[in-house]
C-alpha cells in the first residue's frame, strides 16, 4: 500500500469511527472556505509544489498559548466509535467529576471521560457541522467539585500493551485525523510499522497550533514519541514541521532532542508531498497534541480533556492559540478573544479545508485545530472550464478533476469513482487554482448536479 493510499484509508476510518454510519462533511462547506482563500489573498502556484499561500500565523504564533476562562456550560460530545449506543454513567441532575467516566458502551469496549466537573443537566443530540448529528452531554461546570484523582505509571516498566492501554484509558484522539490513538497503535503494531511521523505540518495560512505545541511542549511531545516507539517495538521516528519562512524555526524545534527533524516548506497541501518524498515504507502519522497527551497519560495518568486551537481571522481582535476543555462552544471561545468586526463567517479549521459553522453553540474537540472568523466571502463569477489542466497538476492524489468538471458541464451522470472522486480528501487546491472560478472540489465529491 502506498503512503497516499494509506493516508486516504485513515481518513475513511476516521469518519467511520465518529459515528455508526459514515458522515461525509458537506463539501460545499469545504469549497466555500477554499473560495474565501482564493478571493481575498493573492497566491502563487507551482504545479509541482502546490499552492503558495501568504502565511498569516502572526501575531498568534508569537503569543504564549492562552488558557481562557472556562465556560459556564460544557457541551461534551459522546462519540460511540461504532460500538452501539453509549449509556451515560451519571444520571441527569447528578454531579460528575473531571476525569470520571461520563458514558460507556453496553459492552464496555468504549467510554467517554468527562473533561470538566459539574452537574449533568441534560443529554441531547446536536447537529455539528464537522461530524453531523452527535449525542452531547450538557454539564454545568462547578469549580467546587474536585477532579477524580488519577495515577501515573512507571515508564521504565511499561510494556507495549501497557502503553496502548494507557492511550485507550486516557481517551486520546489524534488531531491529525480524529482517530482514537489506541486504535492507530494497535493497527500499526499488527502491520509492523517501522516509521512514526510526528505531524507538525501547519501548512494552512492561519493555523499555528501544532507549531505552538512543539515550541512550548516539545519535551512532552518527544517523550510521547518515545513511548510510541516502545509500543511498536522500535523503528524510526521523524518530526515533520512546516516552515512558513518567517519564523525562527531553530527556536521552535530545539526541544525535540533525539528525533530527526524534517522541515517541510513549499505550497499547500504539504503533507502528501512530504509523504511521497520521505515515507517509503509503512508509517504511522501522529499529531503532536496526541503525542503530548500520551506522555501525560503514561507519566501522570491524566486523560485527554483539553485541546489547543488557533483563533484568528480578520474579525479577531486578539489572534492567539488557546487551550480549552473539550466541549467548550465556539461562541464562548470567540467571546473570550474579542472581536473587532461583526462576524459573518466562522470556519472550523483553516480557510482551505475548514467547515463553515453557522451555529456557534457547537462544541470543539480534538481534531478541530482552528477557528477562523472572517467578515466577508466573495465568490468569483463562475465560467466554463478552459481545459488548462491546473486542477489535475495540482491534485496531491493524482486524481482527474478536469474530467469531473467536463462531465458536470455536459450534464452527464457519473459515479465519483469514475474520476477519482471517491479518493478526494477535499483539500480545496483544485478550486483555489481554477482560473474559471469553478468550485471543482464540490464537483469532485459529486455534490453538484450529478444524478446518481
Amino acid at each position: 500500500m502506498t503512503a497516499r493510499s494509506f493516508e486516504f484509508k485513515l481518513i475513511v476510518i476516521f469518519v467511520t469511527f465518529l459515528s455508526r454510519k459514515i458522515i461525509r462533511v458537506n463539501p460545499r462547506i469545504y469549497s466555500q472556505a477554499a473560495v474565501f482563500k482564493r478571493c481575498v489573498m493573492a497566491f502563487a502556484v507551482n504545479l509541482g509544489k502546490g499552492v503558495f499561500l501568504p502565511q498569516c500565523k502572526e501575531p498568534a504564533f508569537s503569543k504564549s498559548i492562552m488558557r481562557i476562562k472556562p465556560p459556564e456550560v460544557a457541551v461534551v460530545p459522546i462519540f460511540d466509535f461504532g460500538t452501539g449506543a453509549m449509556l451515560p454513567v451519571p444520571r441527569v441532575g447528578e454531579n460528575v467529576a473531571k476525569n470520571a467516566i461520563l458514558a460507556k458502551s453496553k459492552n464496555g469496549a468504549a467510554w467517554v471521560v468527562s473533561p470538566v466537573s459539574g452537574k449533568l443537566r441534560r443529554i441531547e443530540r446536536v447537529e455539528h457541522p464537522v461530524v453531523g448529528s452527535v449525542l452531547c452531554a450538557f454539564i454545568n461546570i462547578k469549580d467546587n467539585i474536585p477532579a477524580l484523582e488519577v495515577r501515573g505509571h512507571n515508564p521504565s516498566s511499561m510494556t507495549s500493551a501497557g502503553i496502548i492501554q494507557a492511550a485507550r484509558m486516557a481517551c486520546i484522539f489524534d488531531e491529525s485525523d480524529g482517530l482514537p490513538l489506541f486504535y492507530k497503535l494497535q493497527k500499526a503494531k499488527r502491520d509492523r510499522v517501522m516509521m512514526t511521523v510526528a505531524d507538525g505540518i501547519d501548512d494552512s495560512p492561519y493555523v499555528s497550533s501544532s507549531l505552538k505545541i512543539i515550541s512550548e511542549y516539545g519535551v512532552d511531545c518527544a517523550d510521547g514519541l518515545g513511548f510510541i516507539l516502545k509500543a511498536l517495538d522500535g523503528g524510526k521516528a521523524v518530526l515533520a514541521a512546516y516552515d512558513p519562512g518567517d519564523l525562527d524555526m531553530d527556536k521552535v524545534l530545539n526541544t525535540f532532542g533525539f528525533v530527526d527533524v524534517i522541515r517541510v516548506s513549499g505550497g499547500y497541501p504539504a503533507w502528501p508531498r512530504f509523504a511521497e518524498q520521505h515515507c517509503h515504507e509503512k508509517y504511522l502519522r501522529v499529531g503532536v497534541q496526541a503525542l503530548r497527551a500520551l506522555s501525560l497519560a503514561v507519566r501522570t495518568g491524566e486523560p485527554q480533556t483539553e485541546t489547543v486551537i488557533t483563533v484568528s481571522g480578520d474579525c479577531i481582535e486578539n489572534p492567539c492559540n488557546v487551550v480549552v476543555p473539550t466541549g467548550t462552544t465556539v461562541r464562548h471561545i470567540l467571546e473570550q478573544v474579542e472581536l473587532k468586526k461583526p462576524l459573518k463567517y466562522v470556519i472550523l479549521g483553516d480557510t482551505m479545508r475548514g467547515v463553515l459553522c453557522p451555529n456557534l453553540d457547537v462544541p470543539v474537540f480534538p481534531g478541530i485545530r482552528a477557528i477562523t472568523a472572517v467578515s466577508q466571502v466573495e465568490r468569483p463569477v463562475e465560467k466554463k472550464c478552459i481545459n488548462c489542466g491546473r486542477c489535475v497538476d495540482i491534485c496531491p492524489h493524482n486524481l482527474f478533476p478536469s474530467e469531473a468538471v467536463r462531465m458536470y458541464e455536459n450534464g452527464e451522470s457519473a459515479n465519483p469513482a469514475m474520476y477519482g472522486g471517491d479518493r478526494c480528501d477535499a483539500c480545496g487546491a483544485c478550486t483555489a487554482v481554477c482560473p474559471s472560478g469553478i468550485d471543482v472540489t464540490e464537483i469532485m465529491l459529486g455534490e453538484k448536479g450529478f444524478g446518481y
